[in-house]
This record gives C-alpha cells, sequence and structure tokens, in this order.
C-alpha cells in the first residue's frame, strides 16, 4: 500500500527552490540599479522645473511692481530688516546668516517687504528647493533650510534715498549703466539681463539685503559666488520675465559649503575665486548679463 501523499508531492513540486529565489532576487535588484539613476534624474529633474518657476513668479512680480510704480524698478537698498526704523523699505528684508538665531521668515512676511503685497505668504518662490542648507543655530526655530537663497542684480533699482553710484565697488572701476526704470534698458534688451539668481550659500553677506554683486573684470574673481544647485548649474530669472538654466563650465564656479564666510577688507575671502584664462569663461558671462558698461575695451 502506498502511504505517500500526492498532494504533498505536488505542493512540493510546484515550490521555488532556494537558487530560484536568488536568481529573481538578483535579477530585481538589477532592474532597481538600472532604474534608480533614472529615478534620480527625473527628481532632480522636477525640483530643476520647480526652481525655474519660482525665478519666473519672482520677475514677474518685479515687472508687475514696476507697472505699478510708474515703471520704477523695486527698491534694492542693502537693508537688512534688522533695523528698527520703519522707513526701511527693500524688495526682501531679512538677512540671511549661518550663525542668525532669530527667525528668518518673519521680514518676509512684513509690510516693508515690497514683494509681500503680491506674494502673500507665499514664500517658496524666495527658495531654490535644492538648497536645504541650515546650521545647528538655526535648529531651534524649527529650521529645515534658511528662508531666501534668492538675490536680485545689484544694478536694477535706487538704494534708497540716494542714487547708486555708477562707478563699481573696490578697485573694479569699470562704470555700469544703473536701471532706475523699464525704460533704461537700451544697449542690451531686458531679455539679456538677469534680475534674480541664486546665491551660493556661502555669499549671502552681512547686510546685502537680496542685492547680487556681479564679479570683478579688473582683477577676474567671483565675489559673490553664484549657486550650483543643479547638477553644477544654475537657475536664474531676466528682466523680460522668462528664466534660464546655465551649466557652469570651469571649477571655480562651482564650490563646496563651508558655513562660513570671510571678513578680510571686506572681501569676503573665503568665497572669493581668483579665475584666469579659460577659467574667466563663466565669470564674463555673468559680468555680460547683470548690464550695459560704459567702457568699450571689455572682451564681449
Amino acid at each position: 500500500m502506498n502511504s505517500s501523499n500526492p498532494n504533498r508531492n505536488e505542493c512540493r513540486n510546484s515550490a521555488f527552490t532556494l537558487i530560484e529565489l536568488l536568481v529573481v532576487i538578483a535579477i530585481v535588484a538589477i532592474l532597481a540599479s538600472l532604474l534608480l539613476p533614472a529615478l534620480t534624474n527625473a527628481k532632480a529633474q522636477a525640483r530643476r522645473a520647480i526652481c525655474l518657476n519660482n525665478k519666473k513668479q519672482l520677475s514677474l512680480v518685479w515687472l508687475l511692481y514696476a507697472n505699478d510704480n510708474n515703471d520704477n524698478c523695486v527698491l534694492n537698498t542693502g537693508a537688512d530688516g534688522e533695523s528698527i526704523n520703519t522707513n526701511t523699505f527693500n524688495w526682501v528684508l531679512g538677512p540671511v546668516r549661518w550663525q542668525y538665531n532669530q527667525d528668518m521668515t518673519a521680514p518676509l512676511l512684513d509690510s516693508r517687504t515690497l514683494f509681500q503685497k503680491y506674494l502673500g505668504r507665499e514664500l517658496k518662490v524666495y527658495k531654490c528647493p535644492e538648497d536645504n542648507f541650515y546650521t545647528p543655530e538655526q535648529r531651534p526655530f524649527g529650521a529645515l533650510a534658511r528662508p531666501r537663497s534668492v538675490g536680485l542684480n545689484w544694478f536694477l533699482g535706487e538704494q534708497g534715498a540716494g542714487r547708486k553710484a555708477k562707478s563699481d565697488l573696490l578697485m573694479d572701476i569699470q562704470i555700469y549703466t544703473v536701471y532706475f526704470k523699464l525704460a533704461d534698458f537700451r544697449k542690451l534688451s531686458s531679455s539679456q539681463i538677469i534680475n534674480f539668481i541664486d546665491k551660493h550659500p556661502d555669499s549671502f553677506e552681512k547686510n546685502s539685503g537680496g542685492a547680487f554683486h556681479r564679479p570683478f573684470w579688473s582683477f577676474p574673481a567671483w565675489y559673490e559666488l553664484p549657486a550650483s544647485y543643479h547638477s553644477r548649474g544654475c537657475v536664474m530669472a531676466f528682466c523680460d520675465g522668462h528664466a534660464e538654466y546655465k551649466k557652469w563650465t570651469v571649477p571655480q564656479s562651482v564650490q563646496p559649503v563651508l558655513f562660513k564666510w570671510g571678513d578680510a577688507n571686506g572681501l569676503h575671502e573665503a568665497r572669493t575665486f581668483f579665475t584666469s584664462g579659460e577659467s574667466t569663461n563663466d565669470l564674463a558671462w555673468v559680468y555680460f548679463h547683470m548690464g550695459e558698461t560704459v567702457n568699450t575695451s571689455l572682451p564681449f
């Protein structure tokens, strides 16, 4: 009499062996390794698209403000919002510092922040989604990142009661056109001139108030370094309302975050990078797109 159970034998024959399971796991791992880079790239592309949209919105707000104010460009004063002077106004208020131990989002909602009227509580437009840098001093305020990564072209708008000097800072004496009104665009069109650009986290000055300073040309160097959050590149907006992505081509344009800045002679030494030869390509591109120079001896 055969006492074997045919149902048990059938189940045993239909089960996976250990080798078969290992083969399936190996195939899944291979497929995952092939798909992961594509997924990572897709996420990076999505964050870049968000950043482009943020810059475009800021540029359109910049134009709306001018249209609502007799074509005058918004104030670009350098005020940081810490002053108790209620007469302090700027396109944006609030310091962006590594060691700042207060809530840095409140000034963005202050009525003296001239963009607040247009943006309300939509503060994400001030940020690149790849900028998630902050320090332990900022953790008690619930900070997962500083509230702003963007700066406004130094040569756009008045600095409060006085007119911005046309000669540039320190030893770099090239003469620049300063744009006070939308009608001031002449040699270059508004589509060629940057208004908003993401700054490297170490390039926020103590009292920059949101301004982005152009590079030096007389001794080629970055004064304030642009960001390189997106595959060694930066997203920026232009004065006609469009936004672009610019990929940097030389090492000096892409630097790690050191969570500090220098103070040597007014230059933030830790983030000032001198360039030469072909290394000036990125610097010259930004230099050109920040405005019109009176001196015609420049190489562009």
